[in-house]
C-alpha cells in the first residue's frame, strides 16, 4: 500500500480487470511473465509429486496455482483497500503484478492507528488464508493433488504474512 507518488512508472502499466465499488484492479503486464514462470517451474513438481497425472495435467494445475496466488496477493491487497475505505482514505487502484501487488491510495493515513489497521490488514488477509491452507491439509490425502495445492496455499500465504509483518516491524519509525 502507498500513495501515488512512491509507485515506479513501470508498476503502472496493466490492464483494468475489473472495478470492484469503482476501484479498478489493475492487472500489471509483468504479472503474465511471473504467471509462466510459475507453470514452468511448477508443473514438473507437481508431475513428480502426484502419481499418475499426465503432462497437460500438470500444467493447467501449475496455470491454476499460478492464478491462486494472483487471488492471494489480489486479497491482502483488498485487506488494505477495505481498511483504508473504512477510515475514509480514497482508493485509486489495487495493482498486481510481478512483484506483488499495492494498494494505491489517494493520501496518507492521518494518525498513526489508522496507518498501522491499514498496513496490517494485508498480512492479516494472508495469514487466514494461510491458515486455511493448513486446515485443508489436514483433510486432504497426502500426496494427492488438493494436498499439493493446499500445501503450496499454506506455505505461501504465510510466507507472504510473516514477510510482510516483517517489512512492517523494519519500516515503523
Amino acid at each position: 500500500m502507498r500513495s501515488s507518488q512512491a509507485v515506479p512508472q513501470f508498476r503502472r502499466s496493466g490492464f483494468i480487470l475489473c472495478r470492484l465499488r469503482g476501484i479498478p484492479i489493475v492487472l500489471g503486464y509483468t504479472w503474465l511473465l511471473l504467471a509462466a514462470m510459475v507453470v514452468a517451474v511448477y508443473a514438473p513438481i507437481v508431475r513428480r509429486s502426484v502419481p499418475g497425472i499426465g503432462e497437460g495435467a500438470a500444467y493447467l494445475v501449475a496455470g491454476l496455482f499460478a492464478l491462486t496466488l494472483l487471488a492471494s496477493v489480489f486479497l491482502h491487497e483488498l485487506g488494505h483497500a477495505l481498511v483504508s475505505l473504512r477510515w475514509g482514505i480514497a482508493v485509486r487502484q489495487i495493482n498486481l503484478d510481478a512483484l506483488g501487488g499495492f494498494t494505491e491510495m489517494e493520501r496518507e493515513a492521518a494518525r498513526p492507528r489508522t496507518a498501522a489497521a491499514i498496513a496490517l490488514a494485508g498480512p492479516a488477509v494472508s495469514a487466514v488464508l494461510g491458515l486455511a491452507g493448513a486446515a485443508a491439509l489436514v483433510v486432504t490425502e497426502p500426496g494427492s493433488l488438493g494436498w499439493q495445492l493446499s500445501f503450496q496455499v499454506c506455505v505461501a500465504n504465510l510466507l507472504v504474512a510473516v514477510y510482510a509483518s516483517r517489512l512492517l516491524t523494519l519500516t515503523t519509525p
